[in-house]
């Protein structure tokens, strides 16, 4: 599937090579990690090589590119990502800060802890960051799009196929939460993502999934009552004897909240929560919980992202379109994801793999009409691109319903 050479203890070898057997792959890296050799990856060339780093899930090892550097490499490579100037990441200054062992510690602007008999509410959202005013801390939202693009959801490649399972996206969520620390821990061991539903494995999942709950449940060893996150594809939300009810796919758990919660929800994440029965999207929700005496999971807070039946998000239905079309013609492509930051700040929509050119072109869908800065921000981004001879491509739904052809690139 990818071409990719990498450079591991001065021997070459090929990702898919690497990755094809995951015995192989644990024996080359762990004897790798061992002697602290740095596997480089060679995507740009023998003459420039990119370093890579080793990380681990229990017994399992993996390559993960080192912090900041997914631009650097060709948009075909397997560790490849947008540059944070080319999604809504570039408007944080401090919510991700790397440690030395290349892994980040996460600023949340809402509490994973509180003190005893503390009050629930909320503090007011924080605006939306821009290059120029850079927020120093994450939303519930964001932090969803860190995951999935931590996680290479926002990449779709032909040979992925019908690969992309529930199972895929559980695995590498969690590989991508043993990355992120928050207060001296890695979030996998604080979010709770539902194993694929296996009737034969039903009960075990239980079981896990119970106890890791447990440990968050007063009286376990924490001194203040402390939260979790949550992530999973939302089912339904049903009426419930006190409250409202949210249940996830794969796991028949319920999670309860409070209908002031869910009525900001629908409000700010209209899209996502909308037809959430549509078989053409799903709905993925991240959540934080907090265990009441008896053991109920009572939801204190929600965010809510669309995507593809393939997991790609979009922002609007433009972009669900698009996406569709992009995947029924075969195409390779990289969605950067929104952030925190302000409706005015302008990056491109999704991000085209073109055999023959050595970086991704953009594609943009242009649709705000009326907005100052959005305007403003759109003419210097086609100036921009007509200026440097970069190859682009563009929806104007002020001129056309449906999208032009997708071999029409200006300036190719």
């Amino acid at each position: 599937m990818y071409s990719t050479r990498l450079s591991i203890s001065s021997k070459e070898l090929g990702y898919d090579w690497l990755y094809e057997d995951q015995e192989k792959r644990n024996n080359v890296l762990a004897k790798a990690k061992r002697e602290n050799v740095t596997p480089q990856c060679l995507c740009r060339g023998k003459h420039t090589p990119l370093p890579l780093y080793i990380t681990h899930r229990g017994k399992h090892h993996f390559l993960a590119k080192m912090p900041g550097t997914g631009g650097q490499h060709r948009h075909d490579c397997p560790f490849f990502s947008p540059r944070d100037v080319d999604s809504g990441r570039g408007t944080y200054q401090g919510a991700f800060k790397t440690q030395s062992d290349g892994r980040d510690t996460v600023r949340f602007e809402f509490p994973l802890s509180r003190k005893p008999n503390a009050t629930h509410e909320k503090k007011d959202i924080p605006p939306a960051g821009t290059y120029q005013h850079r927020r120093g801390k994450v939303s519930l939202l964001g932090f969803l799009h860190e995951l999935w693009t931590r996680a290479d959801l926002i990449r779709w490649h032909p040979g992925f196929g019908n690969k992309r399972s529930w199972g895929v996206v559980q695995r590498r969520l969690y590989d991508a939460l043993d990355e992120l620390v928050y207060l001296g821990n890695p979030l996998s061991k604080r979010t709770y993502i539902p194993r694929p539903f296996n009737k034969d494995k039903s009960s075990n999942n239980n079981k896990w999934r119970d106890k890791l709950f447990a440990r968050y449940t007063p009286g376990s060893a924490y001194d203040s009552p402390q939260r979790m996150l949550v992530v999973g594809q939302l089912k339904s939300i049903e009426e419930g004897k006190f409250s409202l009810i949210v249940k996830l796919k794969h796991d028949n758990y319920p999670f309860y909240v409070k209908s002031d919660v869910l009525d900001k929800a629908y409000k700010r994440f209209r899209l996502a929560l909308k037809d959430i029965q549509d078989p053409s999207k799903a709905c993925i929700v991240i959540m934080v919980v907090e265990f009441t005496l008896n053991g109920n999971a009572t939801v204190y807070d929600l965010a809510a992202m669309p995507t593809t039946p393939r997991f790609i998000p979009f922002d609007s239905s433009y972009e669900h379109e698009l996406a569709d079309i992009l995947i029924d013609s075969s195409y390779s492509f990289t969605k950067p994801m929104r952030y925190d930051a302000d409706k005015d700040v302008v990056f491109p929509d999704f991000l085209l793999d073109v055999p023959g050119y050595p970086d991704p072109i953009p594609m943009e869908i242009y649709g705000m009409n009326g907005l100052s800065e959005y305007d403003k921000r759109k003419q210097e981004k086609i100036a921009h691109y007509k200026s440097k001879g970069s190859p682009y491509w563009h929806w104007d739904l002020s001129a056309q319903d449906t999208p032009p052809p997708l071999c029409f690139i200006y300036n190719k």
